[in-house]
């Protein structure tokens, strides 16, 4: 279980300058190119690898190189590694130990993929080690991956002590994780705190967390109550921690905050998908040999990758890698007559989603279908489709899930996604989509854009049914349906099997929990099946089948009032896509 790495040191032991380097979040940005959009790109793991190589060059034996999480999802190039050429070494693995990376957390994200991925080759083909001390393995009881590890620079005892985030069981499904458990972090980091203390006695103790700002629900020994726990409140708790880095939420930080013993701890994230590295420079004495006693000095920052030139040896190493992904995406599926419009599905109906509910129908063979505008930065021309358009598309390797539901629970459902979708219209001037405005009735941005009520990837509509959403009501009361598609009557107290993707049908996005008060136990009770493929897969499939889209609408819905509607919604397209089509977007589900 327990992991002890060595850089090379040279030193008494006495003075030591230690530099630690952090990414996190990288989301599958390796290449120094965008695959789906065909350009190139100022910030990949090919500029960050010439920035380590300097500084591993000003600081040789005393350099920890360092990941949060999300490594291995978000791309093309790492969908091709883990889905389809599975006979070939994971390539976020090689990339690891090109770039040495001394230890690295496990994020959600990373779990996607599977077990044979996750758990088998990721771990087995990766030469650092994989932490996680409160992802437990049900069969044994025991961490499933290492839960710290520790390093000797220098003549000092450096422990990384890693986390997951326990909040996956609410966007991934069950049948991803069967043999895993993700305990509170608070716990978890109580316990190997204590060892570490007791067995290793570290001189530095940094803390990987792939979690952020936010509080994560977790259960307590009284079952009717829930607790909340963050970074902020495990760090302020736990006393122990040195320098704390974080991920999972894409935001950056570089603060410091005090623990309940008064001592400063130092915490550090970087922005997401290659965009900035995170970099800590101690020096640390030691101060008395007998009781180990030692004084650190720490210096944090977050350096732009933008501006940084590209690895030509990266670039040399992984070109065969890349001309495989490239052949890959220019694989000729079949042909659409018309643009797929997915940024209309921003504000209302469009083509594309139409397209996504036809594949969730017929591989569920459901009766209604929702899907979300996971796929809303570029529309799609009209002519030859290849495997490079499929993740313009559909974005995440979300399955899709078949589910029972009763009439109410749709209609319950619409209310919910549309009550944070749209603002509500009082007269023709006013926004469609649910921005936050200032009090003079302008829109509040953040550094992701427009600050909405939900993210765009919540954005969710239906097929199967006709509906209105009449959005001069207020939120609750706008969804009208008034049939099935076909022109059969909809009741609200029958029941109605529904396509969904994964994530929603495990909870994400507040759907089934917010919407319709739904525990887990009741979601597993009304999940049918689960698919076996990702639904990138099952879109490929059906273009292959058909050779040529039909966007034909599977379903009938309509924003009211619609002249209002059609004054304003691209006036409200506008406003929000210039930030979508960057990649440092809000957090990925």
């Amino acid at each position: 279980m327990l992991c002890s790495g060595c850089s090379s040191c040279e030193s008494d032991g006495k003075n030591a300058h230690i530099t630690v380097l952090y990414t996190t979040d990288i989301h599958g940005q390796i290449f120094p190119y965008d695959f789906t959009n065909d350009r190139p790109l100022d910030e990949s793991m090919a500029h960050i690898k010439s920035y380590i190589d300097t500084v591993r060059e000003a600081n040789p034996r005393g350099t920890l190189l360092l990941d949060g999480g999300d490594f291995n999802q978000g791309t093309p190039a790492v969908y091709w590694s883990n889905y389809v050429a599975m006979r070939k070494p994971l390539l976020t693995a090689e990339v690891l130990n090109y770039m040495q990376y001394d230890a690295i957390a496990l994020g959600n994200h990373d779990i996607e993929a599977g077990e044979f991925v996750y758990a088998d080759r990721m771990p087995r083909q990766s030469k650092c080690p994989i932490l996680a001390a409160n992802a437990i393995d049900m069969r044994t009881g025991e961490p499933m991956f290492e839960p710290y590890a520790v390093f000797n620079v220098k003549g000092f005892k450096v422990a990384v002590l890693g986390f997951i985030t326990p909040g996956v069981h609410r966007w991934i499904p069950k049948s991803i994780w069967p043999n895993l458990n993700f305990t509170d972090m608070t716990g978890a980091a109580r316990l190997w705190m204590k060892y570490l203390r007791q067995n290793e006695k570290p001189d530095l103790v940094v803390g990987i967390f792939h979690a952020g700002e936010e509080s994560y629900p977790v259960q307590t020994e009284d079952t009717a109550k829930t607790a909340f726990e963050s970074v902020h409140s495990v760090v302020c708790e736990i006393p122990g921690f040195d320098l704390v880095f974080l991920g999972h939420d894409h935001l950056a930080l570089a603060d410091t905050i005090e623990n309940v013993a008064g001592e400063k701890v130092y915490l550090l994230e970087p922005i997401a998908h290659a965009g900035e590295i995170a970099r800590a420079d101690i020096w640390i004495t030691r101060t008395d040999k007998k009781s180990a006693r030692v004084q650190k000095s720490v210096s944090i920052r977050r350096v732009p990758v933008k501006g940084m030139k590209i690895s030509a040896d990266f670039e040399q190493h992984f070109a065969a890698c890349r001309q495989e992904v490239d052949s890959f995406l220019n694989r000729p599926l079949g042909y659409t007559d018309e643009t797929l419009r997915g940024s209309a599905s921003l504000t209302g109906p469009s083509n594309l989603m139409d397209f996504i509910h036809q594949v969730q129908l017929k591989e569920t063979d459901a009766q209604i279908s929702f899907a979300s505008s996971l796929s809303v930065f570029n529309d799609i021309p009209a002519g030859e489709l290849t495997m490079r358009q499929i993740f313009s598309m559909y974005k995440y390797e979300n399955q899709v899930v078949k589910m029972w539901m009763t009439g109410k629970d749709i209609h319950k459902f619409l209310e919910f996604g549309y009550a944070r979708q749209f603002a509500q219209m009082h007269n023709p001037d006013d926004y469609v989509l649910n921005f936050q405005l200032l009090p003079d009735g302008s829109v509040a941005y953040d550094r992701f854009g427009p600050v909405m009520a939900t993210p765009q990837y919540n954005f969710t509509s239906a097929a199967g049914i006709n509906y209105t959403v009449d959005i001069s009501r207020p939120p609750y009361q706008r969804v009208h349906i008034s049939s099935l598609s076909d022109g059969s009557p909809f009741e609200l107290d029958q029941s109605y099997t529904v396509a969904i993707n994964s994530y929603q049908a495990a909870g994400g996005g507040g759907f089934l929990p917010g919407g319709l008060g739904w525990s887990e136990q009741d979601i597993r009770f009304h999940t049918i099946n689960e698919s076996t493929h990702d639904m990138c897969y099952y879109i490929a499939q059906k273009i292959r089948a058909d050779g040529r889209i039909s966007t034909s609408a599977t379903g009938n819905w309509q924003v009211l009032p619609y002249d209002w509607w059609l004054a304003n919604h691209q006036r409200d397209i506008n406003l929000l896509l210039p930030y979508l089509t960057q990649k440092d977007t809000k957090p990925f589900h």
